[in-house]
């Protein structure tokens, strides 16, 4: 048993009991309740040992939505598609500024993709963001677009239910 583990099963009080001990060399005798939670502690005097303190080892929870950004000018219209595998959802085609379009995350998608195509002059930015519970949001993919027809491109694959992602732009 580590010092660690020994420490996390101590009660608070007995903590300061044997805090007392060790910094006065006439320290008084501890109580018959303190002498029972350290005896219990150390694993002595229950005839087995106490059970190890546990880590916690759960894993971070998965995102609970994505999200299609496209950000500039496109002052000629633009043409926005987006979505996981299987879908071919439609955007805005007005841009000047940001638009962001939103779902809740599916873990059987095999991929999330998104396309933004120029209808003539403009500069815009595209990125696709997975989203978690008290996560920090994470950009997965992105691309860039700029003049006559060219296409803003990304697309990102969950791996492990979205802990992980494959940008495959």
């Amino acid at each position: 048993m580590t010092a660690r583990q020994i420490t996390l099963l101590i009660p608070a009080t007995a903590i300061a009991l044997m805090a007392a001990a060790c910094s006065s060399s006439s320290a008084p005798a501890a109580s018959p309740a303190a002498s029972s939670a350290l005896a219990s502690a150390s694993g002595s005097g229950s005839g087995s040992p106490p059970a190890p303190a546990s880590a916690s080892s759960s894993a971070p929870p998965p995102p609970t939505k994505v999200e299609f950004i496209v950000s500039g000018s496109a002052p000629d219209g633009v043409d926005i598609t987006y979505g996981p595998s299987g879908t071919n959802l439609s955007g805005p085609s007005v841009l000047d500024g940001t638009a962001t379009m939103t779902m809740t995350f599916d873990a059987s998608a095999s991929y999330y993709a998104m396309n933004a195509q120029l209808q003539g002059d403009g500069d815009i930015t595209c990125k696709i963001v997975a989203t978690g519970p008290g996560d920090q949001p994470l950009t997965v993919s992105s691309g860039a677009a700029s003049g006559g027809y060219n296409i803003c491109s990304a697309q990102a694959a969950p791996e492990n239910g979205g802990l992980n992602w494959q940008n495959e732009n």
